[in-house]
Order: structure tokens, then sequence, then C-alpha cells
């Protein structure tokens, strides 16, 4: 913005300042800015109304950052959404027979367990 301003020691008017801090705002701002039907009399209420326009983007930002990154599987029980799918409940016994089922276990079998 500063870069914009008139370099001669001349004093700058406040319209002026409005006119040049609304130019140096991105394209997107000026047309919010224009499409709200607003007209801020002072660099003040200009600066408010543009601080007020980049503070609820800020908020809306991270919320759709959160939600890119929480893709969930329509497909899946809400208990199951975004982790990896669960192995089957029901433990298969191993090969040496030992295996709890209730206990989800291999330190002992079922016969042991009761």
């Amino acid at each position: 913005m500063v870069t914009t301003l008139p370099e001669n020691d001349t004093p700058v008017s406040e319209e002026s300042l409005m006119y040049h801090f609304k130019k140096s705002m991105p394209y997107e701002r000026q047309t919010n800015y224009e499409e709200s039907g607003r007209e801020a009399s002072t660099l003040t209420e200009l600066s408010r109304y543009f601080t007020r326009l980049e503070m609820q983007a800020d908020r809306k930002d991270p919320r759709m950052h959160q939600r890119k990154d929480n893709t969930r599987s329509p497909n899946l029980p809400k208990q199951q959404r975004g982790k990896e799918p669960r192995q089957n409940a029901k433990l298969s016994k191993p090969v040496t027979g030992k295996g709890c089922s209730h206990h989800r276990t291999t330190t002992h079998s079922d016969d042991e367990c009761q």
C-alpha cells in the first residue's frame, strides 16, 4: 500500500488514503465492499470493515480445512468412521490350539478358562 502513495511531502487527504487503501485490498475484498452497499466516511470505518471481513474468513477457513481432513466414508457405522476397519471381533484360535474367545487372548485356551 505504501508504494501506491504519492512520493512528495504534501499531506495526503483522508479520501486519498481511503482510495489507496481500497485499491491495495485483494480484488475479492474490494468486490465484497462494493456489493455490501456501505460507504465508509473515514479511513477508520473502512479499516474496521476490512478487518471484520478478514476475521470472518479466518473463522471459516479452519472449519473448511477440518472438514477436508476428516473425510468420512458413508458406508461405515458411526463408531468406525475415520478409523481403519476393525478386524473381525472373533479371535481365531492359533494353530497351537491356545486362544480364549472370552478374554481375547492367546495366553490360554477356552478349555483352560472357566
